[in-house]
């Protein structure tokens, strides 16, 4: 299994989690920002992953300098569009090592 395969596999894995509510996105920020920094090679790939990546961080530093505890409609959705985004370009990925 290849560096940028085993990286995927750990980047779906929170994603994962954090769909099924196991995971806060201030965790899930914190996880594929280490995941990223390990990936060696396909700068592309990781310069767009890490784009969907900063609209999380966005999001949530924002949410945070209101005070919310939760994430607003307009926030949830941003964040959605942003995995969606994130499971696209994973699924580019899986096919750089076909």
């Amino acid at each position: 299994m290849s560096n940028l395969e085993t990286r995927c596999r750990l980047l779906e894995k929170c994603i994962e989690e954090f769909e099924a509510e196991k995971l806060s996105i201030h965790a899930l920020i914190n996880r594929l920002q280490r995941i990223l920094d390990n990936i060696d090679n396909q700068k592309v790939w990781v310069d767009a992953f890490r784009s969907e990546w900063w609209t999380l961080e966005q999001v949530y530093a924002v949410a945070r300098d209101r005070g919310e505890t939760s994430l607003s409609w307009e926030s949830r959705t941003l964040v959605h569009e942003a995995i969606h985004n994130m499971k696209r370009l994973l699924k580019q990925a899986n096919s750089f090592e076909e």
